[in-house]
């Protein structure tokens, strides 16, 4: 799975979340993958584990979360040069209106803006914000994004305007820019599977169950009314153990998804729980790194699975 595909820059919020790769080593590593592996979608992978289709030997689906222009600017063209299928999970809110989510708004402002100007900021708008760790760009990124992740989604939003406020209406210099419906339309028709990120990022689990329903719905009417044709797949924002329960997956199934991805690192098997799909979370290193991730395929299946179940524990999520 992979969120963004640039330029590394050595301190923006994207790469310190280890979000981003490189278009040489991207470019690298699906060269590695159309050479060794065969791309489906998740939808050849939920008909293959439901006895519907057979699937070609060697599988691979690869995934993007998020819906960030520099896949289609990056990632798009490299990926039809060794003709690789992938599937893309688009936020809702973001698809609609152009414009960040909530963590991508954060993201934003600490790009554009001195860390110790953002502390003040955050401080003096959050008075219960304590930024108790040693004081580094990513040590307030996690201590921002895990306070606001408690917050309500309307608090959430009242509290990023008054920040912004504070910055007198400063222009964000380094903007994180998503997809438009016309982008989307386009990948669809080019074959790439679209998916659903829910509608605004939220972690589902920490919902009611009629807020699920409606992150679930509504970015599914979204997608399918933008592309003409169903939206079946999704994948859970943040993506950990924590991220999704029961109610979540009760309700993607009555709202017509037919499988969903997790960030949990791990191979997925015919008799894998559909909503509980597994991931490797590629970071921006060279060719032999995914080379050796793959590797672990080779292992008899007793030892991988010892070592799927031990990797499993630590629930691993991202953005």
């Amino acid at each position: 799975m992979f969120h963004s595909v640039g330029s590394i820059k050595n301190n923006d919020c994207l790469t310190l979340a280890g979000m981003r790769v490189s278009v040489k080593n991207f470019n690298d590593q699906m060269k590695y993958i159309s050479e060794n592996y065969n791309t489906i979608h998740l939808r050849d992978l939920f008909l293959w584990q439901s006895g519907i289709n057979k699937i070609p030997s060697r599988p691979c689906v690869i995934s993007f979360d998020d819906g960030l222009s520099d896949v289609y600017n990056n990632a798009v063209p490299i990926l039809r040069q060794y003709r690789l299928k992938a599937t893309l999970f688009i936020i809702g809110n973001s698809l609609v209106n152009e414009k960040p989510s909530w963590l991508h708004e954060i993201y934003e402002i600490l790009d554009s803006f001195s860390l110790s100007s953002c502390i003040d900021v955050f401080k003096h708008i959050i008075p219960s914000f304590r930024q108790n760790m040693e004081v580094n760009k990513e040590s307030v990124r996690r201590g921002i994004k895990e306070y606001f992740l408690s917050l309500d989604r309307l608090t959430r939003l009242r509290l990023l305007r008054n920040i912004k406020n504070e910055y007198g209406g400063k222009l964000i210099r380094k903007p994180i820019y998503f997809m438009n419906a016309e982008q989307i339309i386009e990948l669809s028709s080019m074959g790439f599977e679209i998916g659903s990120h829910s509608f605004y990022h939220e972690r589902l689990s920490t919902l009611s169950l009629n807020k699920i329903n409606e992150e679930l719905k509504k970015s599914k009417i979204i997608i399918e009314e933008s592309i003409n044709t169903r939206c079946e797949s999704f994948s859970y924002p943040y993506g950990g153990y924590s991220s999704f329960d029961d109610r979540v997956v009760g309700s993607l199934k009555r709202n017509g998804y037919y499988c969903a991805c997790s960030t949990i690192d791990g191979v997925n098997y015919r008799n894998t729980n559909k909503f509980k799909l597994r991931r490797w979370f590629v970071k921006d290193k060279p060719v032999n790194y995914l080379t050796s991730k793959f590797g672990e395929l080779k292992k008899p299946r007793n030892r991988l699975r010892s070592m799927v179940k031990y990797i499993a524990k630590k629930g691993l999520q991202y953005e």
